[in-house]
């Protein structure tokens, strides 16, 4: 995996400024000081913002976030059916686990 120093995109993390309610920028600072993504006051929805930042910040260090969440994911989901297989002989806080971890995975497995 390359580091952040050798990755071609801006390096996190990433912060909005502003309110909640009106973020007026996305930015990383720089060594200078200076914003990389900024807004205006009208531009930004606070959801967009919100999600842009998590989603940057969430996968710093990952070369290609895109195609290591998908095999993650894949993963994940062949790992379950195998522990779902095997479920009789678990203890009842280890199938917790898998269960939320089924229903987790469900839920975002939209590639």
């Amino acid at each position: 995996m390359k580091t952040t120093k050798e990755m071609k995109h801006t390096p996190e993390p990433w912060k909005i400024y502003g309110s909640d309610e009106l973020p007026l920028a996305i930015i990383q600072d720089d060594e200078d000081g200076m914003g990389i993504i900024e807004f205006t006051q009208n531009g930004v929805n606070p959801a967009n913002a919100k999600r842009i930042v998590s989603c940057v910040n969430a996968c710093q260090g990952i070369e290609d976030p895109e195609t290591t969440i998908k095999e993650l994911i894949e993963m994940l989901g062949e790992v379950l059916d195998v522990c779902e297989l095997n479920m009789d002989d678990m203890e009842p806080e280890t199938i917790e686990v898998i269960q939320k971890a089924s229903t987790l995975h469900a839920n975002c497995c939209t590639y």
